[in-house]
């Protein structure tokens, strides 16, 4: 058994971002003179999660993440909290392909994009879909760590987000 019990990780990386949308008032939302863009633009995110390992190459968890980013003199903020489910598919191939896995991210979260203290676009209660690969291929006692790439969108009537993060993840896992 490489993984059991209950886990826990983050992952941390640079991220290419962009959001646009309307102000969170439905009178404004699709007229073209409210829209509003950040254009795409590197920074950093994270994500943390805590959950379960049900078998060796599967993992339920709950998780949080946050970022900001700027970008054509906006500021744009979100964060999202997910269920999170990791697999492992290729588990019973051996050796390397046991630590090769795939994330599918499923939540809720708010999105604000602002010029100076206003806010030019909102979404509250945005929904969140995310899919990641990552590979954890260094273990040291329960701690696996590798490298992780993750795509988001997260969305609602009034504004639009994407979210692609080049990172590295650190878990832990509980079992033997």
């Amino acid at each position: 058994m490489r993984r059991l019990g209950w886990t826990f990780g983050l992952s941390t990386g640079l991220t290419l971002s962009s959001a646009s949308g309307y102000p969170n008032d439905v009178a404004k939302i699709d007229l073209p003179q409210f829209e509003t863009g950040t254009g795409a633009s590197v920074s950093t995110g994270g994500a943390l999660w805590i959950g379960d390992t049900l078998v060796d190459w599967l993992t339920v968890a709950v998780g949080f993440s946050a970022g900001g980013f700027k970008g054509n003199d906006l500021d744009a903020s979100s964060f999202t909290l997910h269920l999170r489910m990791e697999a492992f598919p290729l588990f019973y191939r051996g050796g390397a392909w046991q630590d090769l896995g795939v994330t599918l991210m499923t939540g809720t979260g708010g999105l604000s994009v602002k010029r100076g203290k206003e806010t030019v676009a909102e979404g509250e209660a945005t929904s969140v879909v995310g899919l990641g690969a990552f590979f954890e291929p260094w273990r040291f006692w329960h701690f696996a760590t590798g490298p992780d790439l993750t795509y988001t969108h997260q969305f609602s009537r009034s504004i639009s987000a994407h979210q692609l993060v080049v990172g590295w993840r650190l878990a832990f896992y509980g079992g033997p």
